[in-house]
């Protein structure tokens, strides 16, 4: 049995019924209770998406069934500005680790404390749970005090005074109370923190805490990354002995960066190997200097800026090995070095993505040396996550003509049983029939989170679908293929298309793929961008596909009318085929960074539709990140929506509902 999913705790709603008083109740009665909770259940919820918790805590009061009571209690909780108190809200937080948003719920536990708590409870409830934040951390520093903790307090004062994000009033009441713990090194150390986090205000309030020199420093490093005029001025005035803190380079490194000055900021780069704090944030900035480094021809400086990054895991490791491999093989015909790279990004990784494109690469560079077996073997390793790009290409290479998917379906009885009784499920299901809107989303990442393996994952998966979750589904099938490959039906949906043939007509299986990765099949996805719907398209550019179609545009229907979204947006893609004569690889670019860009990098870059230029090499040379991951994943996609829409008993997969027996409210 999975520990993962605990079931539903039957005896809350015994108690709920020993709670109704010694007065029988007669059927009539109860039928009449039940729908008044129903009812209040239903304007609850609603409430609840208006946000109106004045409302919420009437129908509540009024009377809800127990799960939606909970889910009352967990909305006013884990909001700014509740009125939950220390005591209620650690007691639901530990009554339901399960539950989302976990840190809000204890940020907010936190700022509830008050002078009605005991010391003895603080300090039992901190010491199992350390502070995430500045109130917090003055409590349990209090409590520990009280209490005559004094080697505790003294280790805690400077670890949460250096680790922590505390302000201004909060960090005054500290250094009152608990100053005389904190020394001038952990203030520079916490100056050094906000520095490194960005966080300008409260580091210029700790300026005044540390030594001239040390305030020099910072002033320096505040400067460069606030692009401050006289920075120079700002450099010149830090002690010659501070002068050469890698700290300082760091900022100095990103300002010439941001400023163009790419051949001083490359120098710093090289300067510093070996002796580079937060390695991650260094690597950030030469993988940027290589991208320029590579446009401008300079091959030799690309490979050293990411070849030296001093990082064992994480994506920052993962892109700069491919990238250093990359280079060596396809612009400086190092096929020795490259595997060398490439076997460290597979070594490296757990994902399929990754892992495939690390082998298909390393197998390139042993074909590229002349060893054709080494080359299949590295392929075949690719080759096993079929639903990756990669995974496709090393097919492609090994000479097969099609990949061959295999569709799971949660199969395990226990498993399948086990999940329909936790909690979180019964409430996805009962807050669907209630009408909710914006906390599913939340519940159902949280369950693919608590999965443990690839078929409670599917489980989600399906879940998310049966509550018209698209989206949620796909993020939860894509981890289920983190595991073991497993590729779920449920995490690339279906949908009814227009016809769409300007020009002839679109392949279906690509419009697909572009709605699963522009949205989810999120039919009311709004972008940061402003892009809209389905195919997310910006308005301006629905607008002139409307015109040119001869439809009347609606902003509203981009949102509100699956059809009419998909229409335009299905027209826009079909002219980018057109524009780059039917190359799928360039249309979904220019979809995806505009025509515009992608004539440029034609022109910058080589035109890959001719024999002389790589295709994979000219996807990896996009220099926007965004972009050669949306072609890779959309490709990806492609192929395994052929295999569905190919057989539509394949298409049903895991559409026999989820049920939840007795247990099901």
């Amino acid at each position: 049995m999975h520990p993962i999913f605990r079931p539903f705790p039957r005896f809350l709603l015994e108690i709920c019924i020993a709670g109704a008083g010694i007065w029988a109740i007669t059927a009539p009665d109860a039928i009449a209770d039940k729908r008044a909770n129903e009812k209040n259940g239903r304007d609850l919820v609603a409430a609840a998406e208006r946000e109106n918790w004045t409302a919420v805590r009437l129908y509540r009061n009024r009377g809800v069934e127990p799960l939606v009571d909970k889910y009352a209690l967990w909305l006013d909780y884990q909001r700014r500005g509740t009125k939950g108190s220390f005591g209620e809200i650690t007691a639901f937080l530990e009554a339901n680790p399960d539950w989302p948003r976990q840190r809000e719920l204890q940020r907010n536990a936190e700022a509830a404390i008050d002078e009605t708590v005991a010391n003895d409870v603080l300090r039992a409830w901190f010491d199992a749970n350390p502070p995430i934040s500045g109130p917090g951390a003055l409590a349990h520093l209090d409590a520990l005090r009280a209490n005559g903790a004094t080697a505790q307090r003294a280790e805690l004062a400077p670890h949460y005074w250096t680790t922590l994000n505390i302000d201004r009033q909060t960090g005054s009441a500290i250094l009152r109370r608990h100053g005389s713990l904190i020394s001038r090194s952990d203030h520079e150390a916490r100056l050094d923190w906000l520095i490194w986090n960005q966080n300008h205000g409260a580091a210029r309030r700790m300026l005044e805490r540390v030594g001239p020199n040390s305030s020099a420093l910072a002033n320096a490093r505040i400067a460069l990354l606030r692009r401050t005029p006289g920075v120079d001025g700002a450099i010149s005035r830090v002690p010659e002995n501070l002068r050469d803190a890698p700290e300082l380079w760091y900022e100095r490194l990103r300002w010439r960066r941001r400023k163009g000055k790419d051949d001083s900021a490359r120098d710093i780069l090289y300067e510093l190997v070996g002796i580079r704090p937060r390695p991650e944030k260094w690597a950030t900035e030469g993988r940027i200097l290589a991208r320029r480094a590579l446009a401008d021809g300079h091959y030799t400086d690309a490979v050293r800026l990411v070849s030296e990054h001093g990082l064992t895991q994480g994506f920052e490791f993962a892109e700069s090995e491919f990238l250093a491999g990359w280079i060596r093989l396809s612009f400086l015909a190092e096929p020795n070095a490259a595997e060398t790279h490439f076997a460290n990004l597979y070594d490296g990784v757990r994902y399929p993505i990754s892992r495939a494109r690390g082998a298909f690469w390393k197998g390139r560079a042993a074909a590229a040396r002349g060893n054709e077996a080494l080359a299949r073997d590295w392929w075949q390793r690719a080759a096993a996550h079929p639903a990756t790009f990669y995974g496709q290409e090393a097919l492609r290479a090994l000479g097969t003509p099609a990949p061959q998917f295999k569709f799971a379906l949660p199969s395990d009885p226990e498993v399948r049983a086990q999940f329909l009784e936790h909690e979180l499920v019964g409430l996805v299901q009962r807050l669907y029939s209630l009408g909710a809107d914006a906390s599913l989303s939340t519940f159902l990442l949280q369950l693919a989170g608590l999965a443990d393996s690839a078929e409670e994952r599917l489980l989600v998966a399906q879940l998310a679908r049966e509550t018209d979750r698209p989206r949620e589904a796909v993020r939860a099938a894509k981890r289920a293929n983190q595991l073991n490959n497993v590729i779920g039906a449920a995490g690339y949906p279906l949908w009814p298309l227009p016809e769409i043939k300007e020009n002839g007509p679109l392949e279906h299986a690509l419009v697909l793929s572009v709605i699963r990765q522009e949205s989810g099949f999120d039919r009311r996805a709004i972008s940061s961008a402003g892009a809209r719907g389905m195919m997310q398209l910006m308005p301006a550019t629905a607008q002139r596909v409307a015109k040119d179609l001869s439809l009347s545009h609606s902003r509203a229907k981009l949102i509100t009318d699956p059809a009419y979204n998909i229409r335009l947006g299905g027209s826009y893609l079909e002219r980018m085929l057109k524009r780059f004569e039917q190359s799928a690889p360039l249309a979904l670019a220019a979809y995806n960074a505009g025509p515009h860009r992608v004539t440029r990098w034609i022109r910058e870059y080589g035109d890959p539709r001719k024999d002389d230029i790589d295709m994979l090499d000219w996807i990896e040379t996009i220099p926007f990140s965004e972009t050669r991951n949306y072609v890779q994943r959309v490709m990806e996609a492609v192929p395994v929506y052929r295999h569905l829409l190919s057989d539509t008993q394949l298409a049903a997969i895991g559409t026999t509902p989820l049920t939840r027996g007795a247990v099901n409210p």
